[in-house]
């Protein structure tokens, strides 16, 4: 199904300027909100056709930052302070060493009174397998780890905690299947079918039910999103249209909150970027009765996640997102910073260089 709107055009995102932003989650509830965000040493670009068999996927290639040799993918978990609208990065929470992938893609949830994270962490015996593992987050701004949780696949990604179910987890769509984190059991919650999604935010109590995103990658391998709801029994009660945030390729999210009564997310682009939506009580209401059909601007919101990348110095980020960009003035300013900002190693400055000028080729074609 063809993704229906692009949520942008219906809410303003705020742009949180990280050194990196990666899938991020809030940390609330406790006596300050913290920012906890992933640093990678990679980017995904668009692959240039002469190196599709190089890429991460069919469209995608993997790109390494010069200062990191070790072509090991790198990811830290960065601890931000949040004032108002102004972030002050505190230390790293967690962070890769050696051959270790690290923690990334942590979601936040409050079970019994007590702060919990969620990481997806590769096996450090078996770098092919994912695990899933959790714990406190302490008083002393620190990670306590209480358990990896193997689970029963080689890929263990995206479990959904549901808030007001102490250790309770989404776990699988076919059927709709929990884990309790606290005793390894599995319960299947009702025979759904939502096999083609992938597990995002948290799920959150919403009205007189719950409420949670969900993603999956189309053919071209963009992601989509849906919004879930469920009764109070965790019963499918309405899936979305597909829809993209900001019109990006790669769009991830990991956090959905409350405040007051509108909801809150974050969400990471190419895992480099990294935005808050607000959406009103009215959006959720239209989003759930079909009434948001805005396609348009997807090339005006990539020259907007380009020029957000590069008010932070992240040049690799922004050479990256313009290699699916079709705007003459970011191509153009694209490769004047290939020639002077050298953020890849010699092969892959060349894929950048040879995808932004094809794009530039189409575009004043």
């Amino acid at each position: 199904m063809s993704v229906r709107f692009i949520l942008a055009n219906y809410v303003q995102p705020r742009f949180i300027p990280t050194r990196s932003g990666g899938n991020a989650t809030y940390i609330t509830d406790v006596d300050k909100t913290y920012l906890l965000c992933r640093e990678t040493n990679y980017v995904y670009a668009k692959s240039p056709s002469w190196a599709t068999d190089m890429g991460h996927e069919a469209n995608y290639i993997s790109m390494y930052r010069l200062n990191d040799h070790s072509n090991i993918i790198r990811s830290h978990e960065a601890l931000y302070e949040c004032n108002n609208n102004a972030i002050q990065f505190i230390k790293y929470l967690t962070k890769s060493t050696g051959s270790d992938w690290g923690f990334e893609d942590p979601r936040y949830i409050q079970w019994n009174d007590k702060p919990y994270l969620l990481f997806s962490r590769r096996d450090p015996n078996n770098w092919a397998k994912f695990n899933v593992c959790y714990g406190y987050f302490t008083k002393s701004l620190d990670f306590q780890m209480i358990s990896t949780q193997p689970g029963k696949m080689q890929v263990e990604k995206n479990w959904q905690p549901i808030e007001a179910h102490p250790g309770i987890c989404m776990y699988l769509f076919k059927p709709l299947t929990t884990i309790n984190l606290f005793n390894n059991t599995y319960t299947t919650v009702h025979n759904h079918n939502l096999q083609s999604l992938r597990g995002s935010s948290n799920i959150i109590k919403y009205k007189d039910g719950y409420l949670g995103i969900y993603h999956r990658r189309d053919e071209s391998f963009r992601y989509v999103h849906y919004l879930v709801w469920f009764d109070e029994n965790l019963h499918i009660v309405q899936i979305s249209k597909p829809f993209s945030f900001l019109g990006a390729m790669i769009e991830f999210n990991c956090y959905l909150g409350k405040r007051n009564n509108d909801l809150v997310v974050l969400l990471s682009v190419h895992d480099q970027i990294l935005y808050e939506f607000v959406i009103s009580e009215t959006t959720v209401s239209d989003i759930y009765n079909d009434k948001l059909i805005d396609y348009n601007n997807t090339q005006k919101w990539l020259s907007t996640i380009y020029q957000h990348a590069v008010s932070v110095k992240n040049v690799a980020g922004a050479l990256a997102i313009a290699t699916f960009s079709n705007d003459p003035q970011v191509l153009c300013d694209a490769l004047i910073r290939c020639k002077h900002d050298v953020v890849y190693s010699g092969i892959q400055m060349e894929y950048v260089k040879a995808q932004l000028l094809d794009n530039w080729h189409t575009c004043v074609r």
